[in-house]
């Protein structure tokens, strides 16, 4: 893996927060959404909808790579 990935992965968080509800979303330029599909306590479900080109991971696995190497 890279080390712009890793640096993105453990950096703080930086950036705007924001509160949605089940069924709210974000756009991220013209071509990616975010869509809270379900909230469940202290659990999120989140569709990613991004054009193929644009890698989608969770973080927890990207940083699980890095401690392999």
């Amino acid at each position: 893996m890279n080390s712009k990935k890793y640096e993105l992965a453990t950096r703080k968080t930086k950036g705007l927060a924001l509160m949605r509800k089940e069924d709210q979303g974000i756009l991220i330029g013209d071509d990616i959404r975010i869509t809270i599909t379900e909230v469940n306590g202290a659990q999120v479900k989140v569709l990613v909808d991004a054009p193929k080109q644009v890698s989608v991971q969770r973080l927890e696995l990207v940083l699980e790579e890095f401690e392999k190497e």
